[in-house]
């Protein structure tokens, strides 16, 4: 009788361990997927930053400047690279294989985002009729 109970007893563990080794499989496949949604929308948020201030130095007219301040990495400590499509008036970031693009008002832009976040101050100055983008010492 006390071997039959042993038996059982391993049986029910072991399958206790079977379903407590699939929660745990699928809470960590969740949780991945959560850090690379947090990723897509810091990328899309330094993205439209940009985008809205290159804009909205273009619209304000000539001797228009902005500063703003990008971050190092995006959350996760993920590396990023801007850069500008002339032809498609569009502004381009990459991110862990992955691209996201926001339109812009103009496809006269001088000057290069030169290195992926920099943590530097990124200068906007309007040109008269284009705008002329570079880091800030």
């Amino acid at each position: 009788m006390k071997g039959q109970i042993s038996v059982e007893l391993i049986i029910i563990l072991f399958a206790v361990m079977v379903i407590f080794s699939f929660l745990l499989s699928s809470i960590g496949s969740q949780q991945s997927e959560f850090v690379s949604s947090r990723n897509t929308l810091h990328a899309k948020e330094v993205a439209e930053k940009v985008a809205s201030s290159m804009n909205g130095v273009f619209l304000a007219g000539y001797n228009t400047s902005k500063n703003i301040s990008l971050p190092t990495t995006l959350r996760g400590n993920t590396t990023y690279m801007l850069s500008v499509n002339d032809t498609a008036q569009l502004l381009y970031i990459a991110y862990n294989d992955k691209t996201y693009n926001v339109p812009l008002l103009t496809s006269n832009i001088t000057g290069n985002f030169l290195t992926s976040g920099s943590g530097r101050i990124l200068q906007i100055n309007s040109t008269g009729g284009g705008i002329k983008i570079g880091f800030t010492a």
